[in-house]
């Protein structure tokens, strides 16, 4: 049973919680539905890296500026100017079916994403407790995963061609806001947000911002690949939105107990062990031999993939103050966005051809791994150095 505080807590979160969760339908369903539209379009699929690395181009120049809507207009009208922006992008998307206008509007849609992850991320993380904000930050990576997942099962139901899959979302993203439209304005005063200077940036975690950015060069093209991976190189083609939705809902079950090991154990050795298991699940791709058999394999990728973000952020914010939050969350927004740029393209430029995806996978958090464990080793040593 929750306490009257704890109820308090959560109907103060409702808003945003709820227009994050149709955004991220929305958003699940139309980040599979580019890759696979560019043919319905006439558009070549070699646009499809290029694509993700301009949406999350778009998404390092918003988180750039998120901190800046934020304090002008505060939570609740920031957050509906975001939706709106992405709104429209969608929409422009279906009505101009080129290759420089797609990626134009892909790197609006970015920016735009970007003040929503922020707007959302601060506004749950404004709490003094470091443990309610694990908490709530578990919720929010709850509600974003289980949205995208959600969001993939509808390309089975409505497909990736023609005028439906674009109207729905957008249909989903108007729905999104009406709950900041309805919700009393909330956040703290704007003069309370403060930037972070070198010497904060300089005492962030170190781990955590590393973590960020392999998060951000998994996502990438865990979004931005994946999908033509499964229609191309597998012989599940049909099974693809029940396959991206098993690679999501492995990261949103995941969270409930990523949350709790993270308030409790060692972050950096949690992001160690949790790189390691998803190099396991990028490599068992290669030996899959049922629908089934991949199915669980890209489970348990999803699973360590969207782990990593959320233990970061946490100790990104360990010990911070209130008035620092968003200025945290941009920073560690900026770092997964880097990441997520670079994602793509390095996954197309390292490799023969896309065939090759889980080997990088491989390689990008084995070589998390060996840091992190080189990390701890470091930390233990100087624990044991003795004290004149």
């Amino acid at each position: 049973m929750l306490t009257l505080s704890e109820r308090s807590a959560l109907h103060g979160i409702f808003s945003p919680l709820l227009g994050l969760a149709l955004f991220s339908v929305a958003s699940g369903y139309l980040m599979s539905l580019i890759p696979l539209a560019l043919v319905s379009f006439s558009l070549s699929e070699a646009l499809s890296p290029w694509l993700a690395s301009a949406y999350f181009g778009g998404l390092l120049l918003g988180a750039l500026k998120a901190q800046r809507l934020i304090s002008r207009c505060l939570h609740r009208v920031s957050f509906i100017i975001c939706l709106v922006t992405l709104l429209a992008s969608v929409l422009l998307m279906y009505f101009f079916p080129h290759a420089a206008a797609w990626l134009v509007l892909r790197a609006i849609a970015g920016a735009a994403t970007a003040g929503i992850f922020v707007v959302v991320e601060s506004w749950l993380l404004l709490v003094d407790n470091d443990k309610q904000r694990t908490t709530r930050l578990a919720l929010y990576m709850i509600t974003l995963y289980a949205g995208n997942a959600l969001g993939q099962l509808l390309i089975s139901a409505f497909g990736v061609s023609g005028l439906i899959p674009f109207m729905l979302v957008s249909g989903l993203l108007a729905l999104a806001l009406i709950a900041p439209l309805f919700t009393a304005n909330a956040s703290v005063p704007a003069a309370q947000h403060q930037s972070l200077s070198l010497s904060d940036i300089a005492r962030l975690s170190k781990t955590g911002l590393i973590a960020c950015l392999v998060s951000g060069l998994v996502l990438g093209p865990i979004y931005g690949l994946l999908p033509s991976y499964i229609s191309q190189f597998t012989n599940w083609k049909g099974d693809l939105g029940l396959l991206m939705a098993g690679v999501i809902l492995g990261g949103v079950l995941v969270q409930p107990l990523c949350g709790r090991l993270s308030a409790n154990y060692n972050k950096t050795l949690l992001q160690a062990v949790i790189a390691f298991i998803g190099v396991a699940a990028a490599l068992s791709m290669l030996l899959a031999e049922t629908s089934f058999s991949l199915a669980v394999s890209l489970f348990v990728l999803g699973g360590a993939a969207f782990s990593l973000y959320p233990i970061a952020i946490s100790q990104a914010c360990l010990n911070q103050s209130t008035d620092k939050i968003v200025a945290i969350t941009e920073m560690m927004l900026i770092i997964y966005s880097l990441g997520s740029i670079a994602g793509p393209l390095v996954a197309e430029l390292a490799s023969d051809s896309l065939a090759d995806l889980p080997y990088y996978f491989g390689a990008i958090l084995g070589s998390s791994t060996v840091y992190m464990l080189l990390m701890l080793a470091k930390g233990a040593g100087r624990r044991h150095i003795p004290q004149p």
